[in-house]
């Protein structure tokens, strides 16, 4: 594996470095990866904290609201407040700040609790369909389809097709490039008979297309985009068979494919619990997808006795993430890009309604960035790369992979500082191309296409920086290499 550089090197082979000056966060980052190069002992994953916001404007109490994010801010639609049971009927958007009102209530949609709401970044309109007006026992529930934009406001949309009236859908969801999607809920059809739904629906923004019957049956159940697999993942909820009869909650996740629109159950080896009754599987959460970390974010949900619990699912298990979450359900919660971390507003808090906005994430997150020349092998024309998959972060594993390699060569990852000017590699390996330079120090360099270090969980070290670069030694003793990568070091 790895071992600390220049302790055998040839004599004046790097006599033109000049080494930087160090930072006291990168001079202890680097004592720590010379002390531990080689090793690539598991690091535990970090826990973000939930933080509670301070709004300059806070909306009422509410749960049960439609919601969705354009990127930059969290829309949230009606709702119902506290025991009352009329339902709410204005448009706030939140952008990090305070609460805003877009549309003040008599200038709505209608009053409604329990509706679908998502945000079609496609056509940058905020989508509303069915739900309740109001929490009343007996009210009709709805299914009709309302847009709105700070051009033309509310407008409703009268499409040649459209789902049964249902709600306890939990959540729409927005695909960019096709519109908004959502599954199941408990419907009523149009003889008045109700029943819980396995239909996935689309609506294009002209009319509403049913694309599947073959994803679970039942309600409230969470569903999110991974943009990064073309794919949603659905998880939670409370399960029914044909008959309507219920099968509880199975705590099952599945994935739909996008290319394909079939569903899939997977079979994850953890399934998430509600944290008040670890027979149950969690319903009524609230979930989010987060680009950065590839990870599905799943907090709180189920009845009067709500879990507080933060679960996270890599694509293949769920891990418990919790830290100082709340008991929450019947809320909103988006990732909203401009803010980089995962916000849900008002929901219901042991079994009230409450008026609270929290965001989930670290204060700082890490980064790659490429940067300088690469160039290729001479006998071969390819250009290797040098990538670090995943988030580089405290007390995380940091892989640093080579890529495009010659097979025939001598791959070496070379991890340190950065340096300037550039050292051309014809000064180290005659005969290297004109183009070829190492544009780093190294500290540890690594024999292989790939080298892992585990990071310490210490706070110190976020915001520190070490420099990655690929080299490959040809037959001749000639090199070549890749870009140089800077690696910011955030939480996790």
């Amino acid at each position: 594996m790895g071992r600390l550089f220049g302790r055998k090197r040839r004599p004046g082979a790097y006599s033109h470095f000049r080494v930087p000056l160090l930072t006291h966060f990168s001079m202890n980052l680097l004592i720590k990866i010379a002390a531990i190069s080689g090793l690539a002992a598991a690091a535990n994953a970090q826990a973000f904290n939930w933080t509670l916001e301070a709004p300059t404007t806070i909306p009422g109490s509410r749960e049960r609201t439609a919601t969705g994010t354009d990127g930059t801010l969290y829309y949230m639609y009606g709702g119902q407040s506290g025991s009352s049971v009329a339902g709410l009927d204005e448009l706030l958007a939140y952008d990090g700040t305070t609460w805003n009102t877009l549309s003040a209530s008599g200038a709505s949609a209608g009053t409604r609790a329990g509706a679908i709401g998502a945000y079609d970044t496609t056509r940058n309109k905020f989508v509303v369909f069915g739900g309740k007006e109001s929490f009343a026992t007996g009210a009709p529930l709805l299914n009709d389809t309302w847009e709105w934009d700070a051009t033309n406001g509310w407008v409703q949309i009268s499409p040649a097709t459209t789902p049964d009236a249902r709600w306890l859908v939990n959540n729409g969801v927005d695909i960019p490039g096709l519109g908004v999607m959502f599954h199941g809920g408990l419907a009523v059809d149009a003889t008045g008979a109700s029943y819980r739904s396995n239909e996935t629906w689309w609506y294009n923004g002209s009319d509403w297309v049913m694309i599947s019957t073959g994803g679970p049956r039942g309600q409230n159940m969470m569903m999110v985009h991974r943009s990064a697999h073309n794919d949603l993942i659905l998880h939670g909820g409370q399960y029914y068979d044909a008959a309507n009869t219920s099968l509880g909650m199975l705590g099952e996740t599945w994935s739909f494919d996008l290319g394909t629109f079939t569903w899939t159950q997977l079979s994850p080896a953890t399934m998430p619990v509600n944290s008040s009754n670890v027979t149950q599987g969690l319903f009524a959460s609230m979930a989010y997808y987060n680009p950065l970390t590839d990870r599905v974010v799943v907090h709180g949900g189920n009845g009067g006795s709500a879990s507080n619990t933060t679960w996270e699912f890599d694509g293949v298990d769920w891990a418990d993430v919790s830290s100082n979450g709340s008991n929450c359900r019947n809320g909103g919660m988006h990732w909203i890009d401009a803010l980089g971390k995962g916000v849900y507003g008002p929901c219901n808090e042991f079994n009230g309604t409450q008026n609270r906005t929290r965001s989930h994430g670290p204060n700082s997150w890490g980064s790659v960035t490429m940067s300088g020349t690469d160039c290729p092998v001479m006998s071969s024309g390819l250009t290797a790369g040098v990538a670090s998959p995943g988030m580089p972060a405290i007390g995380m594993n940091l892989d640093i992979n080579l890529t495009n390699l010659t097979p025939t060569n001598l791959p070496l990852v070379l991890v340190g500082t950065a340096t300037t000017p550039p050292l051309p590699m014809g000064v180290v390996f005659p005969g290297s191309g004109a183009a070829c330079s190492l544009q780093m120090t190294p500290i540890v360099v690594a024999v292989g296409p790939s080298w892992t270090l585990a990071v310490p969980s210490d706070p110190s070290l976020v915001n520190s920086s070490l420099y990655a670069q690929g080299v490959q030694l040809d037959v001749n003793f000639t090199a070549a290499n890749t870009q140089l990568a800077e690696i910011l070091l955030g939480e996790f």
